[in-house]
């Protein structure tokens, strides 16, 4: 019921219909579906959507798309506009990139990617979009409304929040991430494109049901750490790289100084330094005794007074004056006559002491000590050694030497420690991948327990060979169609066995150490090794773990027997078997376009509506559709009208599935409608 009214209950108690009449207090209900209140709304709900100022909706006024927690239906005819509020979404929560994984050829991608422009822009003649366009979503999590902004022209969302009924104000975070709202969107064009060839698509929506974020986040984390392990590894070879030309120098260096102690040049050295100095002062010494003489001689030339004038003396009146000069006269001669006699005497004593004893007994102990000097020289330059002064220097250069090589010692164990560290590492990163896995395949098990329409196997490492294929080339980074042969031989070792971590070790193995590639060419070895001059892109390989895989299969009749793979399956078949695994699990709101697309009458009843009536009661459903099974049989609690006019897509009307105009626009736009409706009213009698 849109309201509470005695005619809706009164059709709720005539249907009967399991969803129909509920008891709040059924203990049933919080065993089986998780609820004890019927009409609780979901956790996470989108409450409404609004876009204004599109090329087609919402110009001058904004469209607005009211919503429920539970079944929404909208409806409308070809070109009313009904998947515009789809791509809308996908803007607004930023899942653009879900589309662009599968290819530039999928028709969902194609569609997206149409209206996904701005109309009038620079090498754009059409679009969905203006550049004023404005989208907005507010939604309900945990009991906290949010409202997310986009813009064309705003790299990220905007993302505020309303607490206690205040006024919006910007979230503490603006990521917009799958993990934070998650919200699931799929059209019909996805959903054939996930069953061909959006396997990596469906691990992921895996995942978010699985609630494997945390998992990922590990294994991520766990390959940062081995990466930046490889680095410092790297860094610690590079130092290491020195280690044997240092053992060269020291030990060149020890083999100089050993030979320099057995001819004991220090003492040698000591002895003709020391010579050296004697000599400098002998000579300093003969020198000053050498210059002695003439300092006399010259004080002694320097000794008599000046002449004086005798006239001015008289010899009778001054005879006692006369008598003191001649006193002065006669010691300053007998003064110059000594330093004379002096003089000589040390000049002849200087040219003497050449053959003094003690100064010959010096000179030839000097002279054995420079020959003894110029005996080693000789020696040390028939052996090949440089002037034995620099001993000093080299003691200098073993000691720093000897210092160094202790120091890499350390960083040789250091390496030693971090690469056994690194190998655990690998070993737990591997394992962290096998845990992903289990876990993948114990809620497939889970969620796929009594589907009577689809299973799933995760095949971990991979299995197909298409897949090893691609994944090689973006390893190792080859555009293009080139060296088929070469990665064809590769994945043949992958496939060979049954093993895969030991086929994919024997190809990093044959990556690495630049083994031949059976049946390669020269040039794939050739650009693979000056690939591996760049050491992250070897660290690169040694780190590829290849993804998970899924072996789908689907039952042709929906009954549980004759299971094949989904790839022998017609277009509707392989739908059938996605929608219903996406369909199995999950409690955020669904988004579906069209699900019914390339589906029979029978599927649509036995697969589509009876999910929908499944899932409604435990998560928000959008579903936009043009078959009116989906919305009668499905118990549609709100449907959306939409129609065109005046170049405009706008809503016409919206309300419950009672109501009596509602009904009118189910029989009016949708082809059956009217059958849909009379089937489903007629076993509630002629009155209802």
């Amino acid at each position: 019921m849109q309201a509470p009214t005695l005619k809706g209950l009164r059709l709720a108690l005539l249907d009967g219909a399991p969803h129909s009449v509920q008891r709040w207090d059924d203990p049933s209900l919080a065993t089986q579906q998780g609820v004890s209140d019927p009409s609780r709304a979901p956790s996470l709900w989108l409450t409404k959507l609004s876009i204004e100022n599109a090329r087609a909706i919402g110009l001058g006024r904004p469209a607005e798309l009211q919503l429920n927690p539970w079944f929404n239906a909208i409806i409308g005819g070809r070109g009313s506009g009904k998947s515009t509020w789809v791509h809308a979404l996908r803007l607004v929560l930023q899942r653009a990139g879900e589309l662009e994984r599968l290819g530039p050829n999928s028709e969902a991608s194609r569609q997206f990617a149409s209206f996904n422009q701005v109309s009038g822009a620079p090498g754009q003649s059409a679009g969905g979009l203006r550049p004023d366009t404005l989208i907005e979503l507010e939604l309900e999590r945990d009991g906290v409304p949010h409202r997310l902004r986009w813009q064309p022209d705003l790299a990220q969302g905007h993302v505020e929040e309303q607490i206690a009924g205040d006024e919006w104000q910007p979230s503490a975070s603006q990521a917009i991430t799958a993990e934070r709202f998650p919200i699931q969107i799929f059209s019909q064009g996805q959903i054939a494109a996930l069953a061909d060839q959006g396997r990596s698509t469906l691990l992921e929506l895996i995942d978010q049901g699985a609630r494997l974020a945390p998992q990922s986040r590990r294994i991520e984390e766990l390959r940062r750490t081995y990466l930046s392990q490889r680095a410092r590894l790297r860094e610690l070879e590079g130092r290491l790289a020195e280690r044997a030309e240092r053992e060269r120098e020291l030990s060149e260096l020890r083999r100089k100084l050993a030979e320099l102690a057995e001819l004991d040049p220090g003492t040698v050295l000591a002895d003709q330094q020391r010579a050296v100095r004697q000599r400098r002062e002998l000579d300093r010494a003969r020198q000053h005794l050498e210059h002695l003489p003439v300092g006399l001689e010259q004080v002694a030339s320097e000794l008599p007074l000046d002449d004086w004038s005798a006239e001015m003396f008289d010899p009778e009146r001054d005879a006692d004056a006369l008598a003191w000069r001649q006193e002065i006269d006669a010691l300053l001669l007998a003064a110059r006559t000594q330093l004379q006699q002096l003089a000589a005497a040390l000049g002849r004593h200087g040219r003497e002491q050449s053959q003094h004893p003690g100064f010959v007994a010096w000179h030839t102990r000097a002279e054995a000590v420079d020959r003894a000097a110029q005996q080693l020289q000789a020696e040390l330059a028939e052996r090949g050694l440089a002037d034995p002064g620099l001993m000093g220097h080299w003691l200098q250069e073993r000691h720093r030497l000897e210092a160094l090589l202790q120091e890499l010692d350390g960083v040789a164990l250091e390496h030693q420690a971090l690469e056994q560290a690194n190998q655990r590492q690998w070993q737990t990163l591997l394992e962290a991948h096998q845990q992903r896995s289990t876990s993948r395949q114990a809620f497939l098990n889970g969620v796929l327990q009594t589907n009577a329409y689809v299973r799933m196997e995760v095949r971990a490492f991979g299995h197909d060979s298409e897949l090893f294929s691609a994944e090689l080339r973006q390893l190792l980074d080859l555009d293009g169609n080139g060296f088929e042969n070469d990665l064809n031989a590769l994945v043949d070792v992958m496939v060979a066995g049954d093993d895969r971590l030991v086929a994919m070790a024997a190809v990093k193995s044959t990556l690495l150490n630049e083994q031949a590639v059976p049946s390669s060419g020269g040039k794939f070895r050739k650009n693979l090794n000056r690939k591996l001059e760049q050491p992250s892109f070897a660290d690169a390989i040694r780190c590829w773990v290849p993804a998970d895989d899924l072996q789908i299969t689907y039952s042709h009749r929906g009954n549980g027997r004759d299971w094949t793979p989904i790839q022998q399956g017609s277009q509707g078949q392989r739908a059938s078997a996605l929608l219903a695994f996406l369909l199995s699990f999950g409690d955020g709101p669904l988004v579906l376009d069209q699900p019914e697309d390339d589906l029979d009458n029978k599927l649509i009843s036995e697969l589509v509506v009876a999910q929908i009536r499944a899932n409604k009661m435990r998560r928000q459903l959008l579903i936009v559709t043009h078959n009116p099974n989906v919305v009668v049989n499905g118990d549609a609690e709100l449907v959306t009208v939409m129609d065109y006019g005046n170049g405009q897509c706008y809503v016409s009307g919206y309300g419950a599935l009672q109501e009596n105009e509602i009904q009118e626009q189910v029989c009016a736009v949708m082809e059956g409608g009217r059958e849909a409706l009379a089937r489903r009213w007629a076993r509630l009698g002629r009155e209802a």
